[in-house]
């Protein structure tokens, strides 16, 4: 497994690593605004093959509700009685009895196809709540001759974003949506080895806290595969 990664701007922790079959992403934060963000409006994880002229993916997990119910709930506090907690739990486990699927979605976010968390792909997706912290873990095949697959080889160039969709707003504004591939953001560096590697990212202007609830998490971080 990849070490974490602490990305400050984004309150969040990730890894990401490769062998020569499979890219492996997790994804883990403890800020409430992410967590009910991604459990409420969804995640799209987007891969886009720097090296080639593979298509770019997007790999939703949970996927965007129609009516999202999340926001209601608490999130779990270490300072509240254990039968809150219980209750927090007992919510999360009943979201991914619900969350049985995953969208995969071409780069202008148009359903290709829909699998069941249980596949035969070789693609896996979850989500797990750990000392606080939502846990989003997912499995991508690279084989050339997998039914999912990202058009990428080991010690080539992917560009990875990271999507949630936005709340409703009171008064209609444009969300900030899949940016195709000429027009994606620069991104943060990091590298794909098995443990991990060095990153860099420049800082973002602050938000305020009204905006950074609202609006929805967009990142992207070019990362170079280990060779294998």
């Amino acid at each position: 497994e990849g070490s974490l990664k602490y990305f400050e701007d984004e309150k969040a922790a990730i890894s990401i690593s490769n062998d020569s079959n499979y890219i492996y992403f997790c994804l883990a934060t403890s800020d409430r605004s992410k967590i009910m963000k991604i459990m409420s409006t969804g995640l799209t994880v987007w891969l886009a093959p720097q090296d080639s002229d593979g298509k770019t993916i997007g790999i939703q997990y949970p996927i965007k509700r129609e009516r999202a119910e999340f926001g209601e709930l608490p999130i779990r506090d270490k300072n509240k009685p254990d039968n809150e907690n219980d209750r927090f739990k007992n919510m999360i486990e009943k979201f991914k009895v619900e969350q049985n699927e995953v969208l995969i979605m071409n780069e202008d976010k148009f359903p290709m196809n829909v699998y069941p968390l249980k596949n035969q792909t070789g693609l896996e997706v979850g989500i797990n709540f750990e000392m606080n912290q939502l846990v989003y873990e997912l499995k991508v095949p690279i084989s050339t001759n997998n039914i999912i697959n990202v058009d990428v080889l080991p010690n080539e160039n992917l560009k990875v974003g990271f999507e949630t969709g936005e709340f409703e707003k009171p008064e209609n504004g444009k969300g900030n949506g899949m940016r195709a591939e000429g027009g994606m953001p620069g991104g943060d560096e990091m590298s794909g080895g098995r443990r991990g590697g060095g990153m860099k990212g420049g800082n973002r202007p602050e938000k305020s806290n009204m905006s950074e609830r609202m609006n929805p998490i967009e990142f992207w971080i070019n990362v170079k595969l280990a060779a294998k």
